[in-house]
């Protein structure tokens, strides 16, 4: 089994570079975001949703943003997911990052006082 540390050391720069400020940026949103490895590539917990994962696809970063089924209205059994493709050789559009984390967690804080 692959550990996070496993996977963003086996990039090179500016991957490693990148993954490595995104999964900082990403853990210090909320003190409540843990990280864990799920089919092989980084994830983001906030509690026990799945919040986002980072993915590289040929030479650009994918930070999955989740949207976890149980939110689902109708009932679907799927995860609803926003995509935001990085170039790590560019700055990092960190607004609207920071907007998406944001907007996924306050659902999720919502749900769990609903719950």
């Amino acid at each position: 089994m692959i550990t996070t540390d496993q996977y963003y050391t086996k990039f090179e720069e500016p991957l490693k570079g990148a993954l490595l400020a995104l999964r900082t940026y990403i853990l210090h949103t909320d003190p409540a975001i843990r990280e864990g490895v799920r089919y092989k590539i980084p994830f983001f917990y906030y509690k026990e949703w799945r919040l986002a994962f980072l993915w590289v696809k040929k030479k650009n970063i994918i930070l999955g943003i989740i949207s976890d089924y149980r939110l689902c209205p109708d009932g679907s059994k799927k995860d609803g997911m926003r995509m935001i493709t990085i170039d790590p050789n560019e700055d990092f559009e960190i607004e609207i990052i920071s907007r998406e984390l944001n907007k996924q967690i306050a659902l999720y804080k919502e749900a769990s006082i609903q719950s």
